[in-house]
């Protein structure tokens, strides 16, 4: 009931902003890129991600795209854990990380700076949407940029369970329950899901 209680309040305020690549012109010759076929373009697009340490990249079809935005709109606020095994103790534990999605961007700060103070919380990974091709090739490109405290491993992890908690219709229901029915969502039931899924 606490992230219930968090969740009501947290999607009240202003949240938090990060300046990120704004277009996707601005990391690619557009030009050049809108003349390559559907496959070349998730190849090329990995491919220029694959070796960065701060950015990773992601492909989406049309419909994944859509169906990302139309639910992030409804459901802008989530929370995940963010799963560290300690090098001395070889103990395993976890962060909280929310996300809050504006426009076309996802914005992830950790739960603890968040709650101090929503306004100034840095954000550890900021998730761009680019729907620049999605009319002439049917695809969206995604970056996400790390800005601080995850490695490019854990930024990853984190990036796909983003995805996949908004596009996949089974895990979307958590989503929707942590935004829109509060009351009904909880926390430790998700986090043994994500141990599960973490696990696996």
């Amino acid at each position: 009931m606490l992230v219930a209680r968090w969740g009501r309040r947290a999607m009240s305020t202003g949240g938090f902003h990060f300046p990120s690549p704004r277009s996707l012109q601005s990391l690619v010759k557009l030009d050049e890129l809108e003349k390559e076929a559907p496959d070349a373009i998730r190849r090329i697009w990995n491919d220029y991600h694959d070796d960065k340490t701060d950015a990773m990249g992601r492909v989406l079809t049309q419909n994944e795209f859509r169906t990302l935005v139309d639910r992030a709109k409804k459901c802008a606020f989530f929370v995940f854990p963010v799963y560290r095994v300690n090098k001395d103790t070889n103990e395993e534990g976890y962060f909280t990380v929310l996300s809050q999605f504006q426009d076309k961007c996802f914005l992830l700060t950790t739960l603890d700076a968040y709650r101090e103070n929503p306004a100034q919380a840095p954000p550890c990974l900021t998730v761009s949407i680019f729907d620049d091709l999605v009319s002439s090739k049917e695809l969206a490109l995604i970056r996400g940029d790390v800005a601080n405290l995850l490695d490019k491993d854990e930024a990853s992890k984190l990036l796909d369970s983003l995805i996949q908690r908004y596009v996949n219709d089974a895990h979307y229901s958590t989503v929707e329950s942590f935004n829109l029915k509060p009351q009904e969502f909880s926390f430790d039931a998700y986090l043994e899901e994500c141990k599960k899924l973490n696990s696996s």
